[in-house]
């Protein structure tokens, strides 16, 4: 069975490198194994939410392509959040024993360019979101400020829809980073999650354990792009959806890189998922 994010297997397991034609089929039709996110329609200076990027004149972490995503302030919402992204589907199966967690290593690399101002009003770049339970994600990579932030679910008070943030230090424009995510999903004890940013752990993920998710029946799927939720005050009205909080942001229009995507479940490792090779110097 060949390997796909949902059910990506042991090494080299799943790669969406954006090299193949199936994944630059993008805006009309997302890669196999994932789902569209974003408004198909809507175009700004000509360009569309989500496309494929090409080298040399846009950012490559490796090979010829990566995915360009370009989100503004005032576009509708998707799925009651103003977004564009690419979401793993379908998300993974149940646990196989409900007494072994499900365990995931991903590795993936994000270029912010210099239009990527600090910005009070946060957004996800790389989210891991939960299939049937509302709310916010239990695990996610913001940007915040000036910062990168790992955000997590609340677990001492689940019900509220609160997250802790913890930051993963100042971002750099211009240049690629690159991400490395271990996790072992678990409401108990036995979870972990390690992160790694350009080879470095991130402080407190070293690893982190215990509990990371909602249950242990809950599933959970990558999404990859931006997601800025304050934008959902300036969005046209969504029936059905929450009624937006309060638009701190001082930005209006998002634009970011994303590449080199590796998926491998319980039987991978830092280097089966590492983006590879040396990063590429930064932008001059």
């Amino acid at each position: 069975m060949p390997a796909t994010p949902t059910n990506p297997g042991g090494p080299p397991g799943y790669a969406l490198t954006w090299e193949r034609a199936s994944d630059q089929a993008l805006p009309n039709n997302a890669p196999p194994g994932w789902a569209v996110e974003y408004d198909k329609a809507v175009r700004h200076g000509g360009e569309p939410q989500v496309r494929t990027a090409a080298a040399p004149a846009e950012p490559v972490r490796r090979g010829t392509h990566s995915v360009r995503f370009q989100l503004y302030k005032g576009d509708r919402r998707i799925n009651c959040g103003v977004r564009c992204e690419l979401a793993v589907d379908p998300p993974e199966p149940p646990r196989t024993d409900p007494a072994i967690p499900t365990e995931r290593w991903y590795g993936f690399s994000v270029f912010l360019p210099y239009t990527w101002a600090p910005d009070p009003a946060p957004e996800s770049v790389t989210q891991w979101h939960q299939v049937t339970e509302g709310g916010s994600p239990p695990l996610a990579i913001l940007t915040t400020g000036d910062d990168w932030i790992v955000s997590q679910r609340d677990w001492s008070n689940v019900a509220g829809n609160n997250t802790i943030e913890h930051s993963a230090g100042p971002f750099a424009r211009r240049e690629w980073t690159d991400w490395v995510v271990h996790v072992r999903w678990s409401a108990a004890s036995d979870g972990l999650l390690e992160i790694w940013r350009n080879g470095q752990r991130v402080p407190g993920f070293a690893p982190k354990r215990g509990r990371n998710t909602f249950s242990n029946s809950s599933r959970h799927y990558m999404k990859i792009g931006i997601y800025k939720w304050q934008w959902n005050d300036a969005a046209p009205v969504a029936p059905g959806c929450p009624k937006p909080g309060p638009d701190h942001s001082m930005q209006s229009r998002r634009v970011m890189y994303h590449d080199e995507v590796r998926i491998v479940d319980a039987r991978g490792t830092y280097a089966t998922v590492a983006p590879p090779g040396n990063r590429p110097p930064p932008v001059p």
